[in-house]
């Protein structure tokens, strides 16, 4: 029953995400994207987040090494310059995340605001049920602010259409020590991956992943690492998956998944 309600909660209110600007998207809209956020420090765009609760956030651990000091939250507008911001007021990184090796990368913000407390915002829903491998050939949104592919940063929320690799496509491209069983890949092409792709970007990463497949619910990554911004060097990009972590994020938030 979770997995039904739920997947028509995706399909008609359009809640899949991921926040940064992607090399090789498209214009979009936050009315498609409520869940998105991203993270300035310092007034400075960092990352992507996206929103899970009226007051708790999920991001990457690279994004937040410093503390709280400048650090921002911005939600509900399509336009960097827009929206409303919020202080964040605590940062709570997986004890298990390794800089060295990208596992376990993610972190918790909690800020002491409504984030949902308008109209284009929304949280996430987290995932539920069984399915824990994001199958080859799936569908992933790519959403956020991040750097463009020549260079510049956009002022308008981007979107690209990206699918899941087999993680061993993925291996072969990286490394089996780098791609670990807690993540998976998404690219914009299955056979034409150095060429006019789409990626993450800097300022991407934290951002939400959202899949499409029989039995995929809620939130199911947050973009981690890779290596392919620009369109003429499109590896794929590397997402933290979600469930693996669910026990951590609920024991923190105290969220309970549907």
């Amino acid at each position: 029953m979770c997995t039904k309600l739920l997947l028509l909660y995706v399909v008609t209110c359009n809640a899949f995400y991921l926040v940064a600007a992607i090399a090789g998207g498209h214009n979009s809209t936050i009315t498609r994207h409520q869940g998105a956020a991203y993270l300035q420090r310092n007034n400075r765009l960092i990352c992507g987040a996206a929103i899970i609760s009226s007051n708790w956030l999920l991001t990457s651990a690279k994004c937040v090494g410093v503390g709280t000091h400048g650090l921002t939250v911005h939600a509900g507008s399509g336009f960097s310059s827009n929206g409303t911001s919020f202080q964040v007021e605590k940062v709570i990184v997986h004890p298990d995340y390794k800089q060295n090796s990208h596992d376990a990368d993610l972190a918790l913000l909690y800020v002491n605001e409504n984030v949902t407390d308008t109209n284009f915002t929304r949280a996430f829903l987290l995932p539920c049920g069984n399915v824990q491998e994001i199958p080859e050939g799936a569908y992933c949104h790519l959403i956020g602010w991040g750097r463009l592919a020549n260079g510049s940063y956009p002022e308008q929320l981007q979107m690209a259409y990206t699918t899941a690799l087999a993680r061993e496509t993925c291996r072969s491209m990286y490394s089996e020590e780098l791609v670990t069983m807690k993540m998976f890949c998404v690219a914009s092409s299955l056979n034409n991956l150095e060429q006019n792709g789409m990626a993450a970007c800097q300022g991407d990463f934290g951002g939400p992943v959202q899949c499409f497949a029989s039995g995929l619910i809620g939130l199911n990554g947050i973009a981690s690492w890779g290596m392919g911004c620009k369109e003429t060097n499109n590896r794929p990009t590397v997402i933290t998956q979600v469930y693996n972590y669910l026990e951590w994020i609920t024991g923190v938030t105290g969220i309970v998944p549907p």
